[in-house]
């Protein structure tokens, strides 16, 4: 986060491992829990943004609304490797 300047750009950050290893990363749903709790808010007023299919849109299934952005050049272009085979509700292919 210091490397990337992005101190005082959030109002909270979560560093899931800084929450007890490696069993609150991705597909966790842990930080988007204390996360909720933070704002006060459902998982139904929120909404995940991310473009790996293998862990980033299983919250979807908490009713976290999710978007995956699909750029040519990532990593994560093929979408047989879904984790749990649940998809994204909403796809873009550019932050343009």
């Amino acid at each position: 986060l210091e490397v990337l300047d992005c101190n005082g750009l959030f109002d909270e950050i979560i560093i899931t491992d800084e929450l007890g290893g490696e069993r609150f990363r991705k597909p966790s749903k842990k930080a988007f829990e204390i996360m909720c709790k933070a704002f006060d808010v459902s998982f139904a007023q929120t909404a995940y943004i991310g473009d790996n299919p293998a862990k980033d849109f299983y919250v979807g299934r908490e009713g976290v609304f999710t978007i995956r952005i699909k750029r040519d050049n990532a990593l994560n272009l093929y979408d047989e490797h879904y984790y749990k085979d649940i998809k994204e509700n909403y796809t873009i292919d550019t932050l343009e």
